[in-house]
């Protein structure tokens, strides 16, 4: 099949598929990630877009070492976290950074989708700053991906 008619074909089901669905996609180089059908949420994306989602994917093998130690932060639903998991393997170590508490559910789920290849890796539901406190973190337009210190 070629590609223009499997990503008509991924889009097409995106469409008919009710949003309080999974959508789970497998990556090129066996991580997987699922996420509700909602725009935002990782799921929908990642099912269309498969590795196109991002495109520094390829650059994964040229800038993380085997055994070295990756830092997500912002993880969403683990697109870099499992296939960074997949690089590094048993002898490294992959930290997925998440604030939003319904999205690391969805990041922690995944890290069961990936179990052969997360034993390495090291979940955790808080924002990153350059000092030490609490802040608001505000949910824009009802998307993960749009937060903010400000309303």
């Amino acid at each position: 099949m070629n590609n223009s008619l499997a990503l008509f074909i991924r889009k097409a089901r995106v469409a008919l598929t009710p949003r309080s669905f999974e959508l789970k996609t497998r990556f090129d180089n066996g991580a997987i990630v699922a996420g509700p059908n909602k725009r935002g949420w990782g799921g929908r994306g990642a099912y269309v877009f498969r590795d196109e989602i991002e495109p520094e994917l390829r650059l994964m093998a040229a800038v993380v070492p085997e055994h070295g130690v990756v830092i997500d932060v912002g993880a969403n639903v683990g697109v870099y976290t499992y296939s960074a998991a997949i690089r590094v393997g048993k002898r490294g170590t992959v930290v997925a950074v998440e604030p939003f508490p319904q999205v690391y559910a969805q990041l922690y789920r995944n890290m069961q989708y990936n179990a052969e290849n997360s034993s390495t890796v090291r979940l955790r539901c808080f924002g990153v700053s350059d000092h030490t406190g609490q802040r608001m973190l505000w949910l824009n337009e009802g998307c993960p991906h749009a937060f903010s210190l400000t309303r």
